[in-house]
C-alpha cells in the first residue's frame, strides 16, 4: 500500500452521495472472471468473488480495493495506528492480513485474514448505490470505526458495460482485477 505523498493518496478515494439497500440473490461471479464483476442487480455483485489473501491474489488490484475498505474503516495496523493511504499498496501481505483479523473481528466474522465470501458479503452491506440505470452505476463504501460512527472516508466504485467493477484511483477508474496490479501507487 504505498502512496507516495499524502496529498497524492488523498485522491485515491471518491465520495459520493446517494444510498439503497443490498439484495440478497448470489450473483454469478468469481474469479475466473478475472476482475470482480456482476449481472442484474448490483447488491449482491461480491457475494460470490474469489478469495484475497496472503497466499491468493497478494499482488493485486482487488488486494488494493480491499485495503481501501480497511483504510475507510480505520482499522488498525499491527504498530497500532489506523491503516492510511500509504497502506494501500495492492500486496495482502503480513500488515493486510492483521488488519483483515481486526476488521473481521469487528463486524463478528472469523477472523483468518482471508478476505471470502462472508466478508465480501459483509463489506457490501456497507456499499451505497449513487447512481444506477439497471446495468452499470457508481458506488461508495461509507467506512465507519469499531463504534460505528462514521469515519468520513469513503471509497468510490463503478460498475461498468460489461459488469466490471472499478475503483477511483488518484484521479483515474481501474478496474478490480484478481491478476493485476496497475493501480498509480502499486508497483
Amino acid at each position: 500500500m504505498s502512496v507516495r505523498t499524502k496529498a497524492a493518496a488523498a485522491a485515491a478515494v471518491l465520495v459520493l452521495a446517494g444510498g439503497a439497500a443490498l439484495t440478497t440473490t448470489p450473483a454469478s461471479a468469481n474469479a475466473s472472471a478475472g476482475a470482480v464483476t456482476g449481472g442484474g442487480g448490483w447488491g449482491d455483485d461480491w457475494y460470490d468473488e474469489g478469495t484475497v489473501s496472503a497466499s491468493a491474489y497478494s499482488h493485486s488490484n482487488l488486494a488494493a480495493m480491499w485495503q481501501g475498505i480497511l483504510w475507510a474503516d480505520s482499522v488498525y495496523e499491527q504498530n497500532g495506528t489506523p491503516t492510511d493511504l500509504s497502506d494501500i499498496d495492492c500486496r495482502f501481505g503480513a500488515n493486510t492480513t492483521y488488519s483483515t483479523k481486526r476488521w473481521q473481528s469487528r463486524y463478528g466474522l472469523t477472523a483468518d485474514g482471508k478476505v471470502g465470501p462472508n466478508t465480501f458479503k459483509k463489506a457490501a452491506s456497507r456499499v451505497f448505490v449513487s447512481s444506477w440505470n439497471g446495468s452499470t452505476g457508481t458506488f461508495w463504501y461509507e467506512g465507519r470505526t469499531a463504534s460505528g460512527a462514521r469515519t468520513g472516508k469513503n471509497v468510490g466504485f463503478r460498475r461498468v458495460t460489461g459488469g466490471y467493477w472499478q475503483m477511483y484511483n488518484q484521479g483515474e477508474w481501474k478496474t478490480v482485477y484478481y491478476r493485476t496490479a496497475n493501480f498509480n501507487h502499486c508497483s
